[in-house]
C-alpha cells in the first residue's frame, strides 16, 4: 500500500492531529467512551474522528463503532466536515455527519473552539442480528456531548436567558443573575454566538452496509427492497427469501428493479462520448487480461501499439470474451453515432454501459451497486468502491499496480472533482 499512500490515494484526505492541546482532547473524549488515551503524538482523523493510526495501537479497527453500529464521533474542528469517513459499515454515516455538521456549522464552530465535541448518531438498533434490525432505522439522533458540559450550560444558559427576559421581577432573582454570569463565563454570549446544535435527527437514507457480507437497501414508499449474497444468514435455511429480497448474482432482477425503479439512467450514447468512459473501459480491460494471464508483464510500459499487438495475438480467446467484444461494439456505434441493438445481451452486461439517474437521491449508492459489476474498472471502483478498491489492489500483481497507479494520476488526482462530474453527473 506504500505507492497509494505516497499518491494519497490511501487514507489520503485526513485532519493531522499533532498538537499538543488537540491530541489532549482527543484523549477526553476517548475516555468519555470508556477508551484508553493514545500514546500517539500525531496522527490522522476523518469526518468523524477516527484514526487509522490508533486503530492499528488499539488493535481494534471499531473502536468508534463497537457492534458496527451507532458510530460514535469526536470532533476536534470544523475542517473536519470536508472530510471523508472511512472504515464504517454504512454508507449513510458518510451522509449524515455531513449533513450534521453543515446544519449545525456555528454551534460546532464555537464549541471545538473551546473543547472536544464527542457523541454518537444514534438509531433504534443496538446491535445487528438480523435484517429487521437494519430496516428498522428510520431516524438517526446525534448526541452531543463535551467533557466540560458546554452543550448542558449552553442549554441552561439559554433557558435562564429566557426566564430573565419574559419574567417581570426576573431582575430581584441574585441567585440566578449569579448562575447566569457563571456560565457566561464558560460559554460566552449565546444569543451571538450559540453553541447549542439546532438539528440532531436525520432521516436515514438508502445505504450500503457491510453487515451480512454486504447489503444494499433501497428505500421507497411502497417498502425496502434489499441487495446482497444468494448465502446470506439472515434467512433461516428453511425459509424462502422474501420477494423483497434480491440476489446480486440475479443479474436481470436487479438490472430490472434499477431501471424501472428509476434509479437507473437510460442508455446515453451522448454521456458514453463525452466522458471517455467506453476507452477507459477497455483500456483497462485488456490492460487487466493481460496481468492475469501474465503476471510478470509490465503492463503501464505497454503503449498503444504493444496492446494492439497483444489483442492481435489473443484474439482467439479475447474476441470470445463477451464483455470485450460488448466494450468494443458500443464503442464503434458511438463514435459512428449509429443506433444500437442490444439484442440478447444479458443485463448484467449491460452495466458497463449505464450508470445511475445523475438527479436521483441514491445515484452514489447505485453507481456504487453497479461497480459490483464491473470488476475490472479500478478507477471507478476507487471513486464509487473504496472497500471493493482496496480489497482487489492487495491482489494484483506488481506490474499492474503500476499501471493503476500512472492511471490515476492522468485521469483522477489531479482534478478528482472534474473526474465525477464527467463520468457520474453531467
Amino acid at each position: 500500500m506504500e505507492r497509494l499512500i505516497e499518491n494519497k490515494l490511501f487514507y489520503g484526505a485526513l485532519f493531522v492531529v499533532d498538537q499538543p492541546h488537540l491530541v489532549e482532547r482527543y484523549n477526553r473524549a476517548l475516555a468519555a467512551f470508556g477508551l484508553k488515551p493514545t500514546e500517539l503524538m500525531g496522527f490522522g482523523i476523518d469526518a468523524t474522528g477516527f484514526s487509522p493510526e490508533i486503530a492499528i495501537e488499539f488493535g481494534d479497527e471499531l473502536y468508534l463503532n463497537p457492534f458496527g453500529i451507532n458510530r460514535r464521533f469526536i470532533l476536534l474542528s470544523p475542517d473536519q466536515s470536508q472530510l471523508p469517513v472511512i472504515s464504517s459499515n454504512f454508507t449513510s454515516t458518510a451522509d449524515l455527519m455531513w449533513d450534521f455538521m453543515a446544519a449545525n456549522a456555528e454551534a460546532l464552530r464555537m464549541l471545538t473552539l473551546k473543547d472536544v465535541v464527542y457523541g454518537e448518531i444514534e438509531d433504534s438498533t443496538l446491535r445487528v442480528e438480523t435484517i429487521d434490525d437494519l430496516l428498522s432505522i428510520q431516524q438517526v439522533e446525534f448526541k452531543v456531548h463535551t467533557p466540560d458540559g458546554l452543550v448542558d450550560k449552553a442549554k441552561r444558559l439559554s433557558s435562564l436567558a429566557g426566564r430573565f427576559e419574559t419574567a417581570a421581577d426576573a431582575w430581584r432573582d441574585e441567585a440566578m443573575i449569579s448562575d447566569m454570569l457563571a456560565l457566561a463565563r464558560d460559554c460566552g454570549d449565546i444569543r451571538r454566538n450559540s453553541m447549542i446544535p439546532k438539528r440532531l435527527h436525520f432521516d436515514h437514507p438508502s445505504y450500503w452496509t457491510g453487515h451480512y457480507n454486504g447489503l444494499y437497501i433501497f428505500q421507497d414508499a411502497d417498502g425496502p427492497t434489499v441487495l446482497g449474497l444468494d448465502d446470506t444468514p439472515a434467512f433461516a435455511p428453511d425459509q424462502p427469501a422474501p420477494d423483497w429480497y434480491l440476489p446480486l448474482s440475479d443479474e436481470r432482477t436487479v438490472f430490472g428493479f434499477l431501471e424501472e425503479s428509476g434509479r437507473l439512467e437510460p442508455f446515453n450514447p451522448s454521456w458514453l462520448a463525452s466522458s471517455g468512459l467506453l476507452d477507459l473501459r477497455l483500456d483497462q480491460f485488456v490492460r487487466f487480461e493481460i496481468a492475469q494471464r501474465e503476471p510478470d508483464a509490465k503492463v503501464a510500459e505497454m503503449d498503444e501499439i504493444d496492446l494492439k499487438n497483444w489483442i492481435h495475438r489473443n484474439i482467439g480467446t479475447l474476441g470470445s470474451d463477451r464483455a470485450f467484444h460488448f466494450l468494443s461494439a458500443v464503442r464503434r456505434a458511438v463514435a459512428n453515432r449509429t443506433a444500437f441493438e442490444f439484442g440478447d445481451i444479458p443485463p448484467g452486461m449491460r452495466f458497463l454501459v449505464h450508470r445511475a439517474q445523475p438527479g436521483h437521491p441514491d445515484k452514489a449508492l447505485v453507481n456504487r451497486l453497479i461497480s459490483e459489476y464491473v470488476p475490472f474498472d479500478f478507477l471507478t471502483r476507487f471513486v464509487v468502491n473504496k472497500d471493493a478498491f482496496y480489497r482487489d489492489y492487495r491482489g494484483y500483481p506488481e506490474g499492474f499496480r503500476d499501471f493503476v497507479i500512472d492511471t490515476m494520476r492522468a485521469h483522477y488526482i489531479g482534478d478528482k472533482a472534474g473526474f465525477r462530474s464527467k463520468v457520474f453527473e453531467d
